[in-house]
């Protein structure tokens, strides 16, 4: 106990996702209060790297920099971004003209999906829901709602090359 307001606690490492948490004391327990009482583990923090010459994305843990078992996803992948939660990453894979994105807790592919000539630059909206693949040669950006995977395309001007969200 810090002070009679807070309580510093370590949580044990365990698998991602959200905990309730009580504190016992002398006078007994707290009651459960979702969600108030909500505690997310979000697992432990991976660098991505993808490589370019393959169809893999290779996690390092970054706390033992120990390369885990590679991720397979389509050929050319060329950036990586994650979610702002860290609960999906985002490959950008402009050989194959594809996004994969993967599951950061299993670290497996969740799906596959075609965009136009990826040029390797990708952007998330703060709350995770919209991403955004510049697509170079193909003169435009393809936007996916991460809740439902509908796609839109909106063509630009020629041959895109950035795009920033709106926390940068």
């Amino acid at each position: 106990m810090v002070d009679d307001s807070t309580i510093q606690a370590t949580v044990p490492i365990g698998t991602p996702g959200v905990q309730d948490i009580t504190v016992t004391a002398p006078s007994g327990t707290s009651p459960v209060n979702a969600p108030a009482d909500h505690y997310t583990f979000q697992g432990n923090w991976f660098a991505y790297v993808p490589d370019f010459g393959g169809a893999q994305v290779f996690p390092i843990d970054v706390m033992t920099l120990a390369v885990h078992p590679s991720i397979p996803i389509k050929a050319g992948p060329n950036d990586v971004i994650f979610s702002p939660d860290g609960i999906w990453a985002v490959s950008v894979n402009s050989q194959s003209n594809s996004i994969a994105i993967i599951d950061t807790a299993t670290q497996t592919p969740l799906s596959t999906l075609p965009v136009g000539q990826a040029f390797p630059i990708v952007a998330v909206t703060p709350d995770c829901n919209l991403i955004a693949i510049v697509n170079y040669s193909s003169n435009s950006v393809t936007f996916i709602n991460m809740l439902t995977m509908a796609m839109t395309v909106v063509p630009v001007g020629a041959n895109p090359s950035s795009i920033r969200d709106c926390s940068e």
